[in-house]
């Protein structure tokens, strides 16, 4: 058996209710970047799917970090609508840690045949890799905003958890 006195157990209780407060005031898309980051170099995703699999990669990461699903999609495009009729996102002009950045299938010129989901990081965005299938911080801004906005012509937007 273990034995602690008053006073050790007044510090350790201290400790984890400054813990808890710390946990309740983080806003949502703080969590969803730290669980995208921690989960850097692990596979999310069956390798068979990692070609088109940004969206399911996303889900994943979304689930380890609420415990609930996004939505039931593989598409970019129905990742989109979602997105902006759910009351849970909000469309913002710039990405900040955590958000969504998105650029839509079917939304573009036809240059870029697919397009892309990732969650924004301090330098680079996080997605799936299509070679690997491995979940990296893998795209620069602009870079992302080259291939997509401008080859692709889609429009690149970004969402924010309320």
């Amino acid at each position: 058996m273990i034995y602690f006195s008053i006073p050790e157990l007044q510090k350790q209780l201290a400790l984890l209710e400054k813990q808890l407060k710390s946990m309740q005031t983080k806003k949502k898309s703080d969590l969803l970047y730290e669980m995208a980051k921690s989960l850097l170099g692990q596979q999310l995703i069956p390798l068979s799917k990692s070609d088109t699999g940004c969206v399911l990669a996303v889900r994943v990461v979304y689930k380890k970090a609420f415990g609930t699903e996004l939505c039931a999609t593989a598409s970019t495009k129905v990742l989109l609508d979602f997105l902006e009729q759910s009351g849970e996102w909000k469309e913002v002009k710039e990405g900040k840690l955590g958000d969504v950045v998105i650029a839509a299938t079917g939304s573009g010129n036809g240059e870029v045949k697919n397009g892309h989901v990732c969650i924004v990081g301090k330098t680079h965005y996080m997605s799936n890799t299509s070679a690997t299938g491995l979940w990296e911080a893998n795209y620069k801004p602009e870079a992302f905003q080259k291939w997509f906005g401008k080859v692709g012509g889609m429009p690149v937007r970004f969402f924010r958890l309320l």
